[in-house]
């Protein structure tokens, strides 16, 4: 079961990015669709609290300059 939402999490990454990269405009979408995922993870116990955060920071900044 962590097998399967670990690689969940991973592929919605990849089309976080791909989203970004071809369709700026829907990049706050996009990151509240990816920030949902992670917190299911974290409270899945998937990933740690921290590493939860540090993520959504990170594509809080790419969906951020993505928009610009």
């Amino acid at each position: 079961q962590n097998k399967m939402a670990k690689s969940s999490l991973k592929t919605a990454i990849k089309n976080f990015y791909a989203t970004i990269e071809a369709e700026p405009a829907n990049a706050q979408a996009a990151y509240n669709e990816i920030a949902s995922r992670i917190d299911a993870a974290c409270s899945d116990g998937i990933l740690h609290k921290n590493t939860a955060a540090r993520r959504k920071s990170s594509f809080a900044k790419a969906a951020a300059k993505a928009a610009k």
